[in-house]
C-alpha cells in the first residue's frame, strides 16, 4: 500500500477490554439478530463504531481528570 492512504485499524474488542475492564463481556451485542435472524455486516460496523465512540469518550474524560 505504498503511497496510498491507509486508515488505522482498531480492534473494538481489544479497545473495549482496555477501557472497560469491569465489563463481563466485550463482544458485540448484535441485538438486530433477534429481529432479522441473521448476521448483518453493516449493523456490525455500526455497533463497532458505537463501541469505538464510547472508548473515545472514556479516553477524553480520563485525560481531563
Amino acid at each position: 500500500m505504498s503511497g496510498r492512504f491507509a486508515p488505522p485499524i482498531f480492534d473494538t474488542l481489544e479497545l473495549s477490554s482496555l477501557f472497560f475492564p469491569g465489563n463481563p463481556t466485550h463482544s458485540l451485542k448484535k441485538l438486530y439478530r433477534e429481529e432479522l435472524g441473521l448476521s448483518d455486516p453493516v449493523e456490525d460496523a455500526r455497533e463497532s463504531y458505537e463501541v469505538y465512540q464510547r472508548c473515545q469518550t472514556e479516553n477524553n474524560s480520563s485525560k481531563s481528570r
